[in-house]
């Protein structure tokens, strides 16, 4: 296709087809080499029957409209047979120009993620990429105007991922290396591939260019935490993308996470407690600053964050907000056992059993509630309530099999059970 041997082209492509007639790049390919070689009915012939059979693809859809000249009439159509829109039509375009196709990608491209969009909607990989096909046929005027275009069209939650998309990027980047947005998907697209070193090198392009890009900020503070274990940099590079982007609470979280890795449990705690929130705090920090709390022993603010929060949207399955809240009390109770204060240290083991609604954690056989049980027998022992300790350990003692600390304190209630009977 390439050298523009379309017959050779369709030779090989049959032959692709015999072996595996259930592969539909092949077959893509094949309806292409067909129309780039003349066979411009029987194209059109064949996309119609494959769209009729697997309407969800995109590419006989194109090939269909081009051929009978009615593109601007197809696109809304086209458009509405997928979710990810540009993501999908994109994959088409370079279906188009990998295999030589250039004008053909453009006018996919141009008529469906354009000329059919408002310009605020317009995604800047497909912009970046016109301004790379338009390179490709000799029309430097109208690809400096899309790359300019692109480089002035952020928009966050569009990521660079195929390997089509490094030559696009590259060229952005040639035309003009102090494209900031250029860079940094590039670093994304390196980042993706597994190319740290790479990536980075782009991001701190991206940077130097624009400091006021968070997200290139935020990924070089991964990177120089988890990659050259250099804290400084990293925690430097966090704090620019927060003065970047002051509200968005991803960067205090990631910033905490780091800085707990570093061993400096009190300066997460007091940046997440300072963190600026717009509305509700999200549920992740929430349950983060609720571990912190926990991990220092704050039980109080810990059980009084998770208790006071709106309400949590928490994973199939996962129990995590409880399982703070229980520990919180749990070691509550203990630090006030320890105290002598047994009566308060009973409601505490007591509220540890409980499963407030807010945490949205319902109960189960499989909640870790051994320790609760164990430790509200001592505290009603040291209150002179031989009878209901007892009991409590009776109760500790019959629960079902757990993993870890939840099997040690069943033993632990038989234990103390059977020596209390004797």
């Amino acid at each position: 296709m390439l050298k523009k041997d379309y017959p050779e082209a369709v030779k090989y492509l049959t032959e692709a087809i015999a072996a595996d007639k259930n592969d539909t790049r092949v077959y893509h390919h094949y309806l292409l080499a067909k129309y780039a070689g003349g066979e411009t009915a029987e194209a059109g012939k064949l996309a119609k029957e494959r769209i009729n059979k697997y309407p969800s693809e995109l590419t006989p859809r194109f090939l269909s409209a081009i051929i009978d000249n009615n593109l601007n009439d197809k696109v809304a159509e086209i458009r509405n047979f997928v979710g990810e829109k540009e993501f999908e039509i994109m994959e088409s375009g370079y279906i188009f120009s990998n295999l030589g196709l250039y004008k053909e990608a453009i006018q996919v491209l141009e008529t469906s993620c354009v000329n059919s969009v408002s310009p605020e909607k317009e995604n800047l990989l497909v912009l970046y990429q016109l301004g790379y096909l338009y390179s490709k046929i000799g029309n430097n005027e109208k690809a400096q105007s899309y790359v300019d275009k692109a480089s002035k069209s952020y928009r966050d939650l569009i990521m660079a991922s195929r390997p089509d998309e490094e030559d696009v990027l590259k060229y952005a980047i040639s035309v003009n290396p102090k494209d900031a947005l250029a860079n940094y998907q590039l670093g994304n697209l390196y980042a993706n591939f597994g190319r740290l070193d790479e990536a980075a090198e782009y991001w701190n392009k991206a940077v130097t260019n624009d400091p006021s890009m968070s997200i290139p900020w935020r990924n070089l503070g991964i990177y120089y935490w988890t990659q050259k274990n250099d804290r400084q940099q990293s925690e430097s590079c966090f704090q620019n993308a927060i003065k970047a982007r002051p509200y968005d609470e991803t960067l205090y979280r990631d910033l905490a996470k780091e800085l707990i890795d570093n061993r400096k449990r009190a300066e997460a705690i007091t940046l997440l407690e300072k963190m600026p929130v717009k509305g509700i705090r999200r549920s992740d920090v929430v349950i983060d600053l609720a571990q912190y709390y926990l991990d220092d022993e704050k039980y109080d603010e810990s059980i009084n964050l998770l208790t006071h929060t709106p309400y949590f949207v928490n994973a199939e399955g996962s129990s995590v907000t409880w399982d703070i809240f229980n520990k919180a009390n749990v070691g509550k109770g203990i630090a006030l056992y320890n105290n002598k204060n047994y009566k308060s240290a009973q409601a505490a083991f007591e509220a540890a059993l409980t499963f407030p609604e807010v945490l949205n954690v319902g109960k189960s056989n499989s909640n870790p509630t051994a320790k609760a049980w164990y430790w509200k027998g001592r505290a009603l022992k040291a209150l002179g309530k031989k009878s209901e300790a007892v009991s409590a350990w009776k109760t500790g003692s019959e629960l079902p099999k757990g993993r870890g600390e939840q099997n040690e304190y069943i033993n632990i209630c038989s234990k103390a059970k059977e020596q209390e009977a004797k």
